[in-house]
């Protein structure tokens, strides 16, 4: 099984907005990210040309509402599709009636044109053929301490987050299942140290083979909500007891795929933490960053960076892979950084030959 073909994605990430209080780099990355690995023939295996990617000052509200209604026409009864949000929530304070979702173009004062209401979200919903279809809202954001994520002018009529009810009234209707990243009085956390959102890092371990193993070569969409249920609430307590726990709502039968376990050939590779080398040994990811800190100058990995770089590229895949882009301050912060960036991409396997090549018998 090489593709999970019948599967479509509207994929929206916005830290920069026109006209509004940005967010946290970490919020745009969230949406590359799940892009990524939706893509990733080693993960989901979603044909990346049935994958709308809109980030920034791609995600208008004119450029959501024609990717969606693009899907809406194009996908059967049996298709998978994936809508996910990363960005400012609202709720109004003077009508209970919508919620708003905040493209990058968002403006108050024109609600209408420029907000995505949750009235907007239920008629794709309506419309939508699907009988697998996914909601996923990481959008319950406030200001405060350790990088909430930014929250509302003092004067707006709108306040952060979305209601319960909105969840509820979005999930009605036959296969149908939203997933948001916390409950209506709580936010989602994103740490400075880690290069997602907690939601949507552990949202990737799931879709890259963390959640339960059914044999089948496939994540199913019960298993991925019942890990991240599991994982979200536990992290986000250690940042000063915060308090964060993953929502579901759905009218659902039966707990559908949503996408191919490790690329459809489970069999061959574990979770992300447990890459199974050719003798069988399983391989954690710290005693790699450990191998490649010790063994390798900064200037070595430089390299080891340029051969992955052509070697995706020959493979007809075009990522920038270099220390300067993946950040960090120290050599071991920089190789930690690329563990992560290869990682959350689905190509990791490359960074394991290279050391292998280079340094036999060292991992």
């Amino acid at each position: 099984m090489d593709k999970y073909n019948n599967a479509y994605a509207v994929v929206i990430g916005i830290s920069k907005y026109q006209n509004y209080t940005d967010l946290p780099k970490s919020v745009a990355q969230d949406a590359h990210d799940i892009a990524s690995i939706l893509a990733s023939p080693l993960y989901c295996g979603y044909n990346k040309n049935r994958i709308s990617v809109l980030i920034n000052e791609k995600a208008t509200a004119q450029a959501i509402r024609d990717n969606v209604k693009t899907i809406a026409a194009t996908a059967n009864p049996d298709s998978t599709v994936i809508f996910y949000f990363s960005g400012h929530g609202f709720k109004s304070e003077s009508d209970e009636t919508y919620d708003y979702l905040a493209p990058y173009d968002f403006d108050e004062a024109n609600l209408s044109s420029t907000a995505l209401s949750s009235h907007d979200l239920t008629n794709f919903l309506k419309v939508l053929d699907s009988r697998r279809t996914v909601v996923i809202l990481d959008a319950c954001y406030a200001a405060g301490i350790g990088q909430l994520k930014a929250g509302v002018p003092q004067k707006s009529q709108l306040k952060a987050g979305l209601k319960e009810r909105t969840y509820e009234i979005l999930a009605q209707g036959k296969g149908r299942i939203i997933l948001a990243s916390c409950r209506e009085n709580e936010t989602s956390l994103a740490l400075p140290d880690m290069p997602n959102s907690i939601f949507t890092h552990f949202l990737l371990n799931a879709l890259k083979g963390d959640a339960l193993d059914r044999n089948d070569e496939l994540v199913h969409i019960m298993d991925v909500f019942h890990y991240i249920a599991t994982h979200v609430p536990e992290r986000a307590s250690r940042f000063h007891e915060h308090q964060q726990h993953p929502v579901m709502k759905a009218y659902i039968e039966d707990n559908f795929p949503i996408a191919l376990r490790l690329g459809g050939k489970f069999s061959k590779q574990k979770s992300k933490n447990e890459l199974v080398l050719d003798e069988g040994r399983e391989l954690d990811l710290t005693h790699l960053r450990e191998v490649i800190a010790s063994h390798f100058n900064l200037e070595e990995i430089e390299i080891i960076c340029a051969d992955i770089q052509t070697k995706l590229y020959t493979s007809g895949i075009n990522l920038s892979v270099n220390l300067e882009n993946v950040g960090g301050n120290s050599k071991e912060m920089k190789i930690l950084n690329l563990i992560n960036y290869l990682n959350n991409r689905g190509y990791l396997n490359f960074l394991v030959v290279e050391v292998q090549t280079r340094r036999p018998g060292r991992l």
